[in-house]
């Protein structure tokens, strides 16, 4: 079932299951049956995005880098930045990479939840945990992971 996030007595989504799957039988079977070099990378888009950041918080060793874009992370009085806040303040050791990205032409509650995560994230800090974080002139929600991910590379453009 789907969540519908304008009503609060509809259930949450099934992140936990999905994440789960992707530990213990999606990642199993690629490297199984291809030639991996072991670095996994996780990206979404819009809701997706907000997945990459649960990604992060649940099993942070799971994947190396995160890429999540347009992500509306403003959604339930900011509790995807807050539940990130709450993670970067326990896990001093974090490795990994994330890049977030946002459109300067997406809605205030979009740029406003963008500014908040980057300022989760500037605070607090992490020696092997690198971010870089990038709002991308002149694009929309739709169109924002396609102009910005070439800036998201892990020695890409920074905010």
């Amino acid at each position: 079932m789907r969540r519908n996030v304008d009503d609060e007595k509809s259930p949450f989504g099934a992140g936990d299951k999905f994440l789960s799957f992707i530990e213990k039988e999606l990642v199993p079977f690629i490297d199984r049956n291809y030639r991996t070099s072991g670095y996994r990378t996780l990206s979404g888009n819009s809701r997706g995005g907000l997945f990459v950041l649960y990604s992060l918080i649940e099993k942070p060793d799971l994947f190396q880098s995160r890429f999540c874009y347009s992500t509306p992370v403003w959604r339930f009085q900011n509790l995807m930045v807050n539940k990130m806040a709450e993670f970067l303040v326990t896990s001093p050791g974090l490795k990994g990479f994330l890049f977030a990205s946002v459109g300067d032409k997406e809605t205030d509650e979009m740029t406003a939840g963008f500014t908040k995560l980057v300022e989760v994230l500037t605070k607090n800090r992490r020696k092997q945990f690198r971010w870089s974080a990038a709002r991308t002139p002149y694009a929309v929600h739709q169109n924002n992971v396609l102009i910005s991910t070439s800036k998201g590379w892990p020695n890409g453009a920074s905010i």
